[in-house]
């Protein structure tokens, strides 16, 4: 069953992030934190359900939450580029490691195409990780393709983590004589 998420949701769908947390931040050791921040997750994950510009969809069986998606409403108009419109974009999908395969992923894709379609957008958009090879392969068989690439090259040499906390200033490296 899929259904629209509550706040008191919020343990099942943090469970299920934790796995995208981990996958994405094992893919990329130097972009992401080494631990995810529960509260900053509460935070999205609060601001999405009073979301009235999206919704959280939740697939739950027997009482079991499987999977979930965060879509997000954009209106489009006076784009430099993009005739006027609405665009639905699919900002979060995740479905338990345990639960892959069993169409829980095209149930919620499935589900947030019917959204778009209802709310009279044009298109319905994600981005997906370069990296995520078998994300890429269920979106391109839902009907999805790419438009375009984002890219990106490393210009600091410090890595995050070693970055000193905003608060904190920075030591200054000694001079070498």
């Amino acid at each position: 069953m899929i259904r629209e998420a509550g706040l008191s949701d919020f343990a099942a769908v943090l469970a299920l992030e934790v796995q995208v947390y981990n996958l994405h931040r094992d893919a990329h050791t130097g972009l992401i934190r080494s631990h995810m921040d529960e509260a900053i997750f509460r935070k999205y994950f609060e601001e999405s359900v009073d979301n009235e510009n999206g919704k959280i969809f939740i697939y739950e069986e027997d009482g079991a939450v499987l999977g979930y998606c965060v879509t997000r409403v954009r209106d489009l108009k006076d784009h430099r580029l993009f005739f006027d419109g609405i665009v639905l974009e699919l900002d979060d999908i995740c479905v338990d490691a345990g639960a892959r395969g069993k169409r829980v992923g095209h149930s919620l894709f499935e589900r947030a195409k019917a959204y778009a379609k209802e709310i009279g957008a044009a298109r319905l958009e994600l981005t997906v990780w370069e990296f995520n090879k078998n994300a890429r392969k269920f979106f391109e068989r839902q009907g999805m393709a790419p438009r375009m690439t984002r890219m990106e090259m490393n210009i600091d040499a410090v890595s995050p983590s070693a970055r000193p906390a905003p608060d904190r200033p920075a030591e200054m490296p000694a001079a070498n004589a």
